[in-house]
């Protein structure tokens, strides 16, 4: 979904349908809206039962929880609330000791500050996430998928 809303052609759209344009523009603005609503409600129901299995024990499930809250909340467009849930995830994850959960937690918070416009913000959220996937061991492939955010933390 996040590639969709970045997407450079989303504002472009042409005025008629020309059958000899080699251009493919993307989503109009209202199918973009409800992919989104889709999306978000399926990302809710998701973690509606994350949250139900934590109902005996949050220990192992609300970093996951809330990581997923989180990007409901900036789908909705509450910046303050996403950022609160990646707090509270990042938080979890960090006194537990889940090195993942807090990895994948940083990597996300870094692209929210990013998509915010916080450059800033999301080089030391990277950071923190190169650090600890290094900390677990991690080489190759899981570095790759980081490649994206470095290219965009690039002077």
């Amino acid at each position: 979904m996040w590639h969709k809303l970045q997407n450079p052609l989303r504002g472009v759209q042409p005025a008629k349908h020309d059958r000899h344009s080699n251009v493919r523009f993307g989503p109009t603005e209202n199918e973009l809206l409800n992919n989104v609503a889709e999306v978000t409600a399926q990302v809710k129901e998701l973690r509606k039962k994350i949250v139900d299995w934590q109902a005996f024990s949050d220990v192992n499930y609300l970093a996951w929880s809330e990581l997923l809250a989180a990007q409901v909340h900036e789908l909705e467009a509450d910046h303050a609330g996403a950022l609160a849930s990646y707090e509270k995830a990042l938080d979890h994850a960090a006194a537990h000791g889940f090195l993942l959960e807090e990895a994948v937690g940083n990597y996300l918070l870094a692209g929210f500050f990013l998509r915010a416009g916080s450059r800033r913000s999301a080089k030391g959220a990277l950071r923190e996430a190169l650090a600890l996937w290094r900390t677990l061991g991690a080489t190759g492939m899981y570095f790759l998928k980081l490649f994206p955010l470095l290219h965009c933390l690039q002077p």
